[in-house]
């Protein structure tokens, strides 16, 4: 027989699913956002700290100057292991250079994006 009380109630471990596969659990601050040379586009870099769940690594995202304000703004372009320091430097303003240290595996990257090439050193 069922206990009354508890139906009708999500199950903790339920919402606790639903919130990673969402990501809505993990916080987003912004680290640094660096304007392309005219401003209109910003690779941003963005700790995210997922307590409990997969610690904290580093996204860089890039997009629009009006997309990037919030730190979940702009499109992935790489995911980095933990949360190293992160440098980048715009060659031109469809060309840049995102340094990462070699001990910090690059997850996932995206070589060109809305005309701007992106090169992972």
């Amino acid at each position: 027989m069922s206990n009354p009380s508890s139906a009708g109630k999500p199950s903790y471990a339920l919402i606790l699913l639903v919130c990673a596969a969402l990501s809505s659990c993990c916080g987003r601050d912004v680290q640094a956002r660096h304007p392309s040379p005219s401003g209109a586009k910003v690779l941003t870099v963005v700790r995210v700290d997922c307590a409990g769940f997969d610690g904290f690594r580093t996204e860089v995202r890039l997009g629009a100057a009006d997309a990037t304000a919030r730190p979940s703004g702009g499109e992935i372009v790489a995911r980095i292991s933990s949360s190293p320091v992160v440098q980048v430097t715009w060659a031109d303003e469809s060309s840049v250079v995102v340094f990462v240290p070699k001990e910090y595996h690059v997850d996932v990257q995206k070589k060109e994006l809305d005309g701007v090439r992106i090169d992972f050193r």
